[in-house]
């Protein structure tokens, strides 16, 4: 079911000694207040609780065997099972919830909120620039306990409340200390392992001892645990950080998560389940971060990049890799475009490394352009930055990279509006230049189409010699009656933008109903005359891009899932 064969200030005096207030976490407020002034446009930096959305009931999907087929990118702004297409910040706090729902119930299972433990939070200072940290999370309901520490660097000269870094098993994550030893930043590492073991998921990890429901094999996967362990870790850091006089004043307000490789995929998930972190810097993710898992299908070759079906069965369920690997896929109700715009309308800067191809760096450059169209449609282009490039080390931060990364830091954790944040940066050659990235976003402008869906286009080889009648499979899906398609009314348009109508028996096009694909639905078959493609530039590297109605191109479009193999 691959698409497309073609690529596409207030002073406070740091003290010596250490401090312990054990405390109780509390659900989310009804009414979330900002935890910061809005900004100028209106839509908020940052948010003073976990999920905003907590009140907001989890959206209940269909079975897996109902679950349609959608070729493309799903539209960050529809919702799932229908409804109006909203655009409004209001609006963006049901997405939200609707794509946490998905994350969660399909990929890597549910993370607790904070509502069933206690924290207490202690910061022992080592010198007047280091300390540690250690947070003890105890679940209220059977009494087991973990503890999180957490070693902490502080700027040499304090006058107030610092902002902080956390780094996903190192101080700054992948990134150059410099970046914040230079800056007023805090860093604080969170310790994977305190929570859940790399390379050893067990239902003897404290996590797992915690939460037994969660231990069975599969029924969660490590991204939903080590989420929930920096949550965890900001609970700490916001006991600690209120005390009066305390001796880690850290900036509620500006904090930061980073990490790289499958840490930047653990700070990516931290980020967009955590709506007190300002700053979200994912770097070299690979799968189950910044790509979208549609399009490494698609357009790379199996075993070259990491892909739903071949990704690390700990850290996501094992339900994921079973139902939704291979083509299967294209039923998912998500897509990581909409992981990373859980973020928005908080800032997010990812990166890639054309170096390694496993990280999938096309993929990630198709689903960063969806994530911009996003931020754009918020209106907040700013707040969101891609940077794939090469000729570096897997996690090694090149000096070209690095004002990019600093403009982040001091715009969204020093409050510097100056700061240049509009980074998009790609190579510039035909690998990333030939991937059409906007047939993966029809959503994205002015007009999006009512509705997507799936489209296949057949016999599976054509021959521009031989054959004579390319024929146009649109399949009906539970919100799409394909049978009501007008076929004469219908167009293809070949990626180099041409459209085609259908071969005509007088009035009548040639089209028939079947159910092709075997889900007890109705899908249109239409008739094209192959030499009418041919002459649209539809010809050996091009393909099929799209299908809509003439008369109204607006109502739904369906797009290519089987890319033929065109000869001449």
């Amino acid at each position: 079911m691959k698409r497309f064969s073609h690529v596409i200030a207030l002073g406070v005096p740091v003290l010596w000694g250490c401090s312990s207030d054990r405390v109780t976490a509390v659900p989310t407020p009804a009414k979330p207040r900002l935890s910061v002034a809005v900004p100028a446009g209106g839509t908020p930096l940052v948010y003073d609780v976990e999920n905003t959305g907590w009140a907001i009931p989890r959206t209940t999907y269909p079975a897996f065997v109902d679950l349609p087929v959608n070729p493309v990118l799903p539209d960050p702004f529809r919702p799932y099972l229908g409804g109006a297409r909203d655009v409004s910040l209001a609006g963006w706090e049901n997405r939200r919830a609707e794509f946490k729902s998905s994350i969660e119930q399909y990929e890597i299972g549910p993370k607790p909120d904070g509502s069933d433990v206690d924290i207490a939070a202690t910061y022992t200072p080592t010198s007047a620039t280091a300390g540690t940290l250690r947070v003890v999370v105890t679940r209220k309901s059977n009494g087991k306990s973990l503890t999180l520490t957490s070693a902490v660097g502080l700027p040499a000269t304090i006058t107030g409340p610092v902002p902080a870094i956390i780094g996903m098993n190192s101080p700054t994550g992948g990134l150059p200390s410099s970046i914040f030893t230079s800056r007023n930043v805090a860093r604080i590492t969170y310790s994977h392992n305190n929570v859940t073991t790399y390379f050893g998921k067990s239902p003897n990890n404290a996590y797992y001892q915690m939460y037994p429901e969660y231990g069975a094999t599969g029924v969660t996967g490590q991204y939903s645990a080590w989420a929930w362990g920096v949550s965890r870790l900001i609970d700490g850091l916001q006991q600690v950080a209120s005390q009066p006089n305390s001796r880690l004043p850290i900036d509620m307000h500006h904090l930061g998560v980073t990490g790289c490789s499958y840490a930047g995929k653990m700070a990516l998930f931290s980020g967009a389940l955590d709506e007190r972190v300002a700053l979200t810097i994912a770097q070299e993710s690979g799968g189950g971060g910044a790509p979208s898992w549609r399009v490494s299908e698609a357009i790379e070759p199996n075993g070259s990049v990491e892909k739903l079906s071949n990704t690390d069965g700990n850290w996501f369920i094992t339900g994921m890799k079973a139902q939704f690997g291979g083509d299967n896929g294209f039923k998912l109700p998500d897509d990581h475009h909409e992981l990373m715009a859980l973020v928005a309308p908080r800032a997010l800067l990812v990166t890639g490394n054309t170096d390694f191809t496993w990280l999938s760096n096309r993929s990630t450059y198709v689903t960063s352009k969806a994530v911009q169209a996003t931020y754009n449609t918020l209106g907040v282009p700013d707040r969101f930055g891609f940077y794939v490039d090469g000729q570096h080390n897997h996690c090694a931060v090149p000096a070209s990279q690095v004002p990019s990364i600093e403009a982040f830091v001091e715009k969204f954790l020093l409050g510097n509006a100056s700061a240049n944040t509009n980074v998009a940066v790609f190579p510039q050659t035909a690998a990333f230049t030939g991937i059409d990235y906007k047939s993966w976003t029809p959503w994205a402008g002015a007009n999006p189409p009512a509705l997507q869906v799936a489209m296949d286009v057949q016999p599976a080889q054509i021959s521009l010699g031989s054959t004579a009648v390319v024929n146009a499979v649109v399949y009906g899906a539970s919100n799409f009656d394909a049978a009501a398609v007008n076929a004469a009314d219908t167009r293809l348009v070949t990626n180099t933008g041409n459209a085609v109508a259908p071969i005509m028996r007088g009035s009548a096009a040639n089209t028939s109903l079947a159910d092709v694909n075997g889900d007890g639905r109705m899908d249109r078959i239409i008739g094209f005359s192959t030499s009418a493609l041919k002459a649209a530039g539809f010809g050996p590297g091009a393909t099929v891009i799209r299908m809509s109605s003439a008369s109204a191109p607006g109502a739904w479009a369906a797009f290519e899932v089987k890319p033929p193999a065109i000869v001449p």
